[in-house]
């Protein structure tokens, strides 16, 4: 009877030990649980990047094979203009 109680004794000190390190070790749930949280974010991260990637690839598509979008572009970022066209650019800073 004795031997069983030492044993139970020795048994409920190491769940204690074992329950502590689970919560307040380095490599615990806190730390568990903050990895995750840092999982999902880069996650939502690498969504939008491949997102953004897909669009510009299929603008690069459009640039080297369709001449309109390539005219409009131009004429967008660079500000170029027809033959017998004028431009009349708007400053945005006041």
């Amino acid at each position: 009877m004795k031997v069983v109680q030492v044993l139970i004794l020795m048994l409920f000190i190491l769940n204690i030990y074992l329950g502590y390190k689970v919560l307040f070790a380095p490599r615990g749930i806190n730390n568990y649980l903050r990895l995750k949280h840092i999982k999902k974010e880069l996650i939502k991260k690498i969504d939008l990047i491949q997102n953004e990637n897909i669009r510009l690839s299929k603008q690069i598509e459009l640039i080297q094979h369709n001449r309109k979008f390539k005219e409009k572009m131009i004429r967008k970022i660079l500000h170029y203009g027809k033959d017998g066209e004028v431009l009349y650019i708007v400053s945005r800073n006041k």
